[in-house]
């Protein structure tokens, strides 16, 4: 359904329990990058995440501001607001080696920094680094006049929970969460992070070869190493390819640690693991 401003509404499920009324029961857990636009409510009463929408824009890095005025639940008095956020690819540096007042410069080493953009700084919890990122001024103005707003790369979202999932884990293995033109990539290596990377990409092609680039790169054989991929993605097409070139290909379904309404069976189950994942990221 186009609802103007170049947005293309892809799901808008909502829980027939939640109300305004009730908005400080709910954290709200959302993803935005330039392609799309995410979220969902989660009930702390019940522990459970009751609605799902979502938001293809038609042209790149649609506008917040229109985005946040359509959706009128996002302006309600919530428990909190946290906010994967994906502009331009992120920079890890270890904290032995991280100066504050050196981030931009070290951003700069693989990203144009325009001056209209505020270059902010993630610490991660299970890695001793910081990911430095960087937003336009007018969306982090935007994102500031939300009550109790947390905003979070979407890298910082993506490795904290592999690393979190993968602590006492012996495995090597490659994770993948795929969003509307983009995904994110790592792999770990003994419950460690040796790799991370984000790519943007046009089509199917693109995508396999971006995959299979990282194990070449990484020279990691295809036919031992596995790969775990959620995101939103036709199951079937998406599998079956990548299956021809690797032999462990595993898809990442909901976390059991957590609740769903009734209305969530609508969804793929691979979907939204960057919406569902925050929670963990707390």
């Amino acid at each position: 359904m186009e609802i103007g401003n170049n947005i293309k509404s892809e799901f808008s499920l909502l829980d027939k329990s939640i109300t305004k009324k009730s908005s400080k029961c709910f954290k709200l857990f959302a993803d935005y990058n330039n392609y799309s636009f995410s979220y969902s409510l989660y009930n702390i009463e019940k522990n459970e995440f009751q609605s799902v929408h979502s938001y293809i824009f038609e042209k790149n890095n649609s506008n917040l501001k229109y985005l946040f005025n359509f959706s009128k639940m996002l302006k309600w008095n919530l428990n909190s607001f946290t906010i994967s956020y994906f502009f331009k690819p992120c920079t890890i540096i270890p904290n032995s080696l991280y100066d504050s007042k050196l981030k931009r410069k070290y951003l700069e080493l693989n990203n144009q920094i325009d001056s209209n953009e505020e270059v902010l700084v993630d610490k991660l919890k299970y890695l001793n680094a910081v990911i430095i990122y960087s937003i336009p001024k007018e969306h982090l103005r935007i994102l500031k006049k939300i009550k109790n707003i947390k905003l979070r790369h979407s890298a910082t979202i993506f490795i904290e929970n592999i690393l979190k999932k993968t602590k006492h884990s012996n495995s090597n293995e490659f994770f993948i969460d795929v969003s509307t033109k983009n995904f994110n990539i790592a792999f770990i290596k003994n419950s460690k992070l040796v790799f991370y990377n984000n790519f943007e990409f046009k089509s199917k092609d693109d995508f396999l070869y971006y995959i299979l680039n990282c194990y070449n790169t990484l020279e990691i054989n295809s036919r031992e190493i596995k790969v775990r991929i959620s995101g939103e993605f036709e199951k079937n097409s998406v599998i079956s390819d990548l299956k021809s070139y690797i032999k462990k290909v595993l898809l990442v379904n909901r976390s059991g640690s957590n609740s769903y309404s009734y209305i969530l069976n609508q969804v793929p189950n691979h979907f939204f693991q960057k919406l569902f994942n925050q929670i963990n990221c707390e």
